[in-house]
């Protein structure tokens, strides 16, 4: 049993790092500027699955023993293969992000 919820906050803690973008700056990073006039943050960025619905079937069919698909977990490359974003997509993002102004 302790297995099985391990792999199921495996394949959760997966599907967060796909589910959405988000951006967030570590209080010590903001107080770090302010104290000491710096330009560097922490910030964490995920970007939305291809097709979220079908990501969120996937995990509870594999916590649902009626399942076929109960306990077949999906490694990290496979819920990158079957939901992540496209190598294009990603490179895209990297770009916008390294246009932004840096101030210092």
């Amino acid at each position: 049993m302790k297995m099985a919820r391990k792999r199921l906050v495996a394949a959760l803690a997966g599907a967060a790092f796909v589910a959405g973008v988000q951006l967030t700056v570590a209080p010590q990073a903001a107080e770090a500027k302010v104290k000491a006039k710096s330009s560097q943050y922490a910030v964490s960025v995920a970007l939305k699955p291809t097709d979220q619905a079908g990501m969120v079937d996937q995990v509870y069919a594999t916590a649902d023993p009626t399942s076929d698909q109960y306990r077949k977990y999906l490694t990290p490359r496979d819920v990158a293969d079957k939901y992540g974003r496209s190598g294009s997509d990603i490179n895209q993002f990297k770009r916008y992000f390294k246009k932004i102004p840096r101030s210092g």
